[in-house]
């Protein structure tokens, strides 16, 4: 079922645990999806994904372009590749490296900005805290 809200959220590698932490804290009905981009070499393996499947009780995926954005799920961004979430759906995209990463967490928060507005709720991950603000505050900056 498509969500009317989304959860963004940026990190760089020092940021799973505190994902692992968020993901199982999460119960298995939660209904608004989850968007994570971590910044890493694009040589990395991508496997957040699994990681936070295994931490949680929601399915995690590695996003492919065009992929519906539903609830009960958490969406992670491949290696190479930014993070753009549209009402409905997430896609991915080679896009220039913004401040120095692919995937940056800029271009989600952008995305979930424009198309979800003050529905979208952002944080970057960095460790375990429980501020977070919508989106359209995040790119006001």
């Amino acid at each position: 079922m498509p969500s009317d809200r989304v959860i963004v959220i940026g990190t760089s590698s020092g940021g799973v645990d505190a994902l692992k932490i968020l993901a199982g804290g999460l119960p298995s009905d939660f209904a608004t999806p989850i968007c994570v981009v971590q910044h890493i070499a694009p040589s990395a393996p991508g496997i957040l994904h699994q990681i936070l499947e295994g931490a949680g009780r929601l399915p995690a995926f590695k996003v492919d372009s065009g992929m519906p954005l539903r609830a009960l799920g958490v969406y992670v961004a491949p290696p190479d590749f930014h993070l753009m979430v549209d009402k409905g759906t997430v896609r991915v995209t080679k896009g220039p490296r913004e401040n120095r990463f692919r995937p940056a967490i800029d271009p989600l928060f952008r995305s979930a900005a424009y198309s979800y507005g003050p529905s979208a709720c952002c944080d970057s991950a960095s460790r375990p805290r429980t501020r977070v603000r919508t989106a359209t505050a995040c790119c006001s900056r």
